[in-house]
């Protein structure tokens, strides 16, 4: 019996020794961390930060769940003046005001008793985002990579088909073809596309309003209101009639499901946003929305700097870096809504994904118990779904396969200044086109 005991013994070593070299192999630059059933199975450099992509949103979704409640709706209002003809909308920061949403505001308008429109005065006042593109976007034509704002529509996307003779099409069919797609269009290479509208030179305003005013414009004349190309940024003024409100369909608990989901950047910011507004007053900045963050992760979760710092909700910066023990604590807190994650690889996760950025966190049920994990890595080969599999999956099972990663693209990663010393009917194919994120410049998801 000894002899067998000691053979037990020498093949239980010899494979945890394999495993760690398995591993050591697996991780060239990153950390993990592993909680079974409330016990540490698994640590590899749990203290040191590390970018974490969009990992980070479950952060942000435990911030806007805490500070907005699970039940918050958006409200768009319509001032009208029958004197002037003046019709004022004031946007509260609803990511999901889209085409369908304003056509039906235009056409309750219209039985309103609104038959003339001279002037749109578009008030944004509730967010004061300077830039209005967050830390870490880099203005490509990427629709992950917009910006914010409070009276924003359609995630700050436009949609268009391009022929070879040239020609656009509009391929949203609920949605006109504006001339601010034609002109980010004229640039365009030949395919069907969206992209967002601080993509190209082609204001000297807001583009993000731009947009807004245009569409708005012809969705009132559509409507069969008679309404004058004209439109200006203000605050409704003090007095005016209010005439309609547009409440968002989605609570905040299903945009925050929507956002985790697609990993969607303008919703997941746009929602914090609004988080801080709430908290701090209007009108939200970026400064709030950090604000707001840190006072989550620091005061709530009792994190510390060396831990976790932070510049934005999405994930998009790089300047944003965390440590696997913090992400474990994250976790931890967020576990009451952890069902608001998609499942993959048989677990409830959020991935992270820029260039040489690869992170997997999340909830899994395994023999031993439900287990908690936090995988960042910052490194050039995508081994995250390996990592997970050598620390979970038991001896023998069949890993499930992770797709393959998008080719890495030009930019060049930027060093890791923190790393050792501390983006419904139509709402669905807004979402769509974030989550795919694949660009010159780096997948985020």
């Amino acid at each position: 019996m000894r002899p067998l005991v000691i053979s037990l013994l020498f093949l239980l070593l010899a494979a945890q020794a394999a495993g760690a070299a398995s591993l050591d192999r697996l991780v060239a630059d990153g950390g993990y961390l592993v909680e079974v059933d409330g016990r540490i199975t698994a640590s590899l450099h749990a203290d040191q930060c590390f970018i974490p992509a969009s990992t980070i949103k479950v952060l942000s979704a435990l911030t806007i769940l805490r500070t907005l409640g699970e039940n918050y709706h958006f409200v768009t209002q319509f001032y009208y003046d029958r004197d002037t003809g003046i019709l004022s909308v004031k946007g509260s920061g609803d990511p999901f005001l889209t085409s369908e949403v304003l056509s039906q505001a235009a056409m309750q308008l219209r039985e309103k008793g609104v038959q003339r429109v001279t002037q749109l005065l578009l008030d944004d006042s509730a967010f004061a985002l300077t830039p209005e593109l967050p830390d870490g976007s880099e203005n490509s034509r990427q629709a992950y990579d917009t910006g914010n704002g409070a009276l924003a529509v359609n995630f700050n996307t436009v949609t268009f088909r391009k022929d070879a003779r040239g020609r656009i099409f509009q391929e949203d069919p609920n949605t006109p073809l504006l001339p601010i797609t034609m002109e980010l269009a004229a640039s365009a290479p030949v395919g069907s596309q969206r992209v967002n509208v601080y993509s190209g030179d082609v204001s000297t305003v807001s583009l993000g309003l731009r947009h807004t005013a245009e569409l708005l414009i012809n969705l009132l004349r559509q409507a069969g209101i008679n309404t004058e190309n004209s439109a200006r940024r203000g605050r409704v003024a003090t007095g005016a009639k209010l005439i309609l409100s547009v409440e968002s369909a989605l609570d905040s608990k299903e945009m925050v499901r929507s956002f985790l989901k697609h990993s969607t950047n303008f919703v997941a910011n746009q929602l914090v946003l609004a988080a801080a507004a709430q908290r701090f007053g209007v009108p939200a900045s970026w400064s709030k929305e950090k604000m707001l963050l840190e006072s989550i992760a620091y005061q709530y979760l009792k994190l510390t700097p060396s831990d976790l710092q932070i510049q934005e909700g999405s994930g998009l910066s790089r300047h944003t870096c965390v440590s696997p023990k913090a992400m474990l604590t994250i976790l931890r807190a967020f576990e009451p809504w952890k069902e608001l994650l998609p499942e993959k690889f048989g677990a409830l996760t959020k991935t992270g994904t820029m260039t040489d950025v690869y992170c997997l966190i999340g909830y899994e049920d395994t023999p031993q118990g439900p287990a908690r994990f936090a995988i960042l890595l910052n490194q050039e080969r995508n081994t995250r779904k390996e990592v997970l599999d050598a620390l979970l999956t038991p001896q023998g099972a069949a890993p499930i396969a992770e797709a393959t990663p998008v080719a890495k693209s030009k930019f060049s990663r930027k060093h890791k200044v923190f790393a050792r010393s501390k983006v419904v009917g139509r709402a669905k194919a807004g979402n769509k086109h974030v989550t795919k994120k694949r660009g010159k410049r780096r997948r985020h998801a």
